[in-house]
């Protein structure tokens, strides 16, 4: 195999044009040699705005490409089950604008909502592969991903928690559908504090409209919704000692992010650490 390489620069030139309005304005030049297109050489353009509407409320705009970078190691991280012998290549999103609204609310709560669209000229899916349907090979595609979310904040002193949901509109070339990628997330996550030595985080995440291909050829299957519940809790009983537990899928629920690999269910990890 040939020596894969990836090189990005960004120069941007910041400035306030009016009051309130903060813009910064550039190019990204990216040098690579497998994004599965002739050019090795891209250049994008950079623009962001960010304008305060109100003293507690933000816009924010951008404009810009980028060549996004894949590795064996990114992508058997993320599925443990890839096939052997891939065809490694990054994603080349041509052109991804973003707009949102942030705004507070006092009492360190706060809101944002927003878009987020991004224009692939190849994006990776994972696919069973035909011979074996326990391993996973990629697919490449030009694709086209809408992500609307919105969020919600809240951070006082050393507590916090956010909510988010995004939901996502796929326009994929080749394939069947934008298979093993969801349509619908929701993520909460939290930072407690608790008699200044208990730390609780507490998570949940919700995957809905994940596609599959299915047994019959050019069709597709929807996956389970995937809920996952749990937390993580430290506890310093010393400036030396502290011990952690950590619970996962409290619900024991046996879902699927990739066809036929359903996840463990309930699951418990403990330890102790001490610092001499």
């Amino acid at each position: 195999p040939a020596p894969r390489h990836l090189f990005k620069s960004d120069l941007l030139f910041a400035f306030k044009p009016i009051e309130n309005l903060n813009l910064e304005a550039g190019l990204r030049v990216a040098f690579e040699n497998d994004t599965l297109v002739k050019k090795d050489a891209h250049v994008f353009p950079v623009v962001q705005a960010v304008y305060q509407i109100a003293p507690k409320v933000t816009a924010r705009a951008a404009l810009s490409g980028d060549v996004e970078k894949n590795s064996l190691h990114t992508l058997s991280a993320e599925n443990l089950w890839i096939n052997s012998n891939l065809p490694l290549a990054h994603n080349l999103n041509t052109l991804d604008v973003e707009g949102s609204v942030r705004a507070g609310f006092g009492g360190g709560f706060s809101a944002t909502s927003g878009f987020d669209f991004s224009n692939y000229a190849n994006l990776y899916f994972y696919v069973n592969a035909l011979n074996d349907k326990s391993r996973f090979d990629l697919n490449y595609d030009a694709a086209r991903r809408t992500d609307l979310y919105t969020s919600l904040a809240f951070q006082r002193g050393k507590s916090g928690f956010d909510l988010r949901a995004d939901y996502f509109l796929w326009t994929v070339t080749d394939l069947a559908a934008a298979f093993h990628r969801p349509k619908l997330k929701l993520e909460a996550n939290g930072t407690f504090t608790l008699f200044d030595r208990l730390l609780f985080r507490p998570y949940m995440v919700l995957l809905s409209g994940i596609q599959a291909p299915s047994a019959i050829a050019n069709e597709v299957v929807t996956l389970p919704s995937a809920t996952d519940l749990g937390f993580k809790m430290d506890y310093n009983f010393s400036e030396r000692g502290s011990v952690m537990i950590r619970l996962t899928n409290l619900l024991s629920n046996e879902y699927a992010i990739y066809q036929n690999y359903p996840v463990r269910g309930f699951q418990a990890l403990g330890g102790i650490t001490w610092k001499f």
